[in-house]
């Protein structure tokens, strides 16, 4: 394992870093991926792959639960402040219904803010499914959000903000 380790541990840390940007939740995934490369060794099969080609599965889909899991708690934490504002923050009926308010902005903002906050997408996915540049995607979120604020009061732009910190 030892030796597994000081040759392949550098590639499979780059593999890893490529899906997860934080240096040390990069680390533990590594120390997972180990964990399980030794667990499972007895599975692995040189007639159907390559050892690295085995192991670089099981780091990316490593790295990609690592992710999965930080962007879970990451999501309801935002979720919680969500909450919090809309029980602190006294709102109107007619600014509650973000999908209506939208209809009075320009379609190609309504579009990103469609995209980002009701589909779900990240800003860089909508960027590739859209064919439009990134810096497109977050100029038309900023001009979007500030004429939402003109519709909105200070609740549900705050409410607006914190979704956006999602993304």
């Amino acid at each position: 394992m030892s030796l597994l380790y000081d040759r392949y541990s550098g590639p499979l840390y780059g593999i890893i870093r490529r899906v997860i940007y934080d240096e040390q939740i990069a680390h533990d995934a590594l120390q997972d991926t180990f964990v399980k490369i030794w667990k499972n060794f007895d599975k692995y099969d040189e007639k159907k792959s390559q050892l690295f080609t085995w192991m670089y599965s099981i780091a990316r889909n490593t790295a990609l639960d690592h992710r999965r899991r930080i962007n879970k708690v990451y999501i309801d934490d935002i979720q919680n402040q969500v909450d919090n504002v809309l029980l602190s923050t006294s709102m109107n009926e007619e600014a509650i219904d973000i999908r209506q308010k939208l209809d009075n902005i320009e379609d190609r903002y309504k579009e990103v803010i469609d995209a980002l906050f009701f589909q779900g997408y990240s800003q860089r996915e909508w960027s590739k499914e859209s064919g439009t540049p990134l810096g497109t995607i977050k100029s038309r979120l900023r001009v979007g959000m500030r004429m939402l604020k003109e519709i909105y009061d200070k609740g549900v732009l705050l409410f607006l903000i914190l979704l956006n910190a999602v993304i």
